[in-house]
């Protein structure tokens, strides 16, 4: 059984059920029957702007803040479109704790193509620094004094495009046992290991509007994680 729901409006479409046996043009009929509900799904209206947005499928640029407008960090020379990605040996964050994981893939890389590296001077190790045009410092400010730089180093290789530039997530700790910490007045020391790497999320482009917040999916509501724009600067 199927049950589709019109998820922008919250009615539901008629409940089509799949029997053994159902000939084949009444199931071609069941779906051109939902398809035509989705087709005539009223849109929503932006939280923002009040605008409605489009009740069926439409191409929209991107990037854009949540009034709709257009981000062009690559005029002011933001020119790597930055994305993540994971390896197989470290897939969540809390996976650096795992030693056997972690002598696999001691340290990720900011990976790149070459063609990019060779324009930017770079090569293989080289370390450098991510910044993006709402991170200028190229840092984590952890609110508390301390400041976390976003550096790592640069991987160079063919099986990425030109344009783009990507790390793996679950290295580059300052936390989850990488520091010392303090409880009950007795220090804990940290293990250099879980700090090693890079984590470059707070290179994500800041909504100018929202101030406070990255660019999101206005129709989804999540963290637009790939259409920020950096550079990459040599340390």
């Amino acid at each position: 059984m199927l049950q589709v729901h019109r998820y922008a409006t919250g009615q539901k479409l008629p409940r089509v059920r799949f029997f053994q046996g159902l000939a084949a043009t009444d199931v071609e009929a069941m779906f051109l029957e939902v398809l035509d509900a989705l087709v005539r799904t009223e849109p929503r209206p932006h939280p923002d702007v009040g605008k409605s947005f489009p009740g069926v499928a439409t191409y929209i640029p991107a990037p854009t803040d949540s009034l709709g407008r257009l981000i062009e960090d690559e005029k002011d020379g933001y020119d790597l479109n930055l994305i993540t990605y994971r390896e197989i040996s470290q897939t969540k964050s809390r996976t650096v704790s795992n030693y056997w994981l972690l002598a696999l893939l001691p340290e990720n890389s900011i990976i790149m193509n070459s063609r990019d590296a060779q324009r930017l001077g770079l090569k293989d190790g080289s370390l450098v620094r991510v910044i993006s045009a709402t991170n200028l410092e190229g840092s984590w400010d952890l609110k508390n004094g301390k400041k976390i730089p976003m550096i790592g180093r640069v991987k160079v290789i063919q099986g990425i495009k030109p344009g783009v530039v990507a790390f793996s997530l679950g290295h580059g700790h300052w936390a989850y046992g990488a520091s010392d910490v303090v409880v009950d007045g007795k220090r804990i020391a940290g293990d250099g290991r879980r700090g090693k790497g890079i984590h470059a999320n707070a290179a994500l482009r800041i909504d100018p509007h929202i101030k406070n917040t990255c660019l999101s999916d206005l129709t989804g509501g999540s963290a637009v994680f790939y259409d920020t724009k950096v550079k990459l600067l040599s340390v």
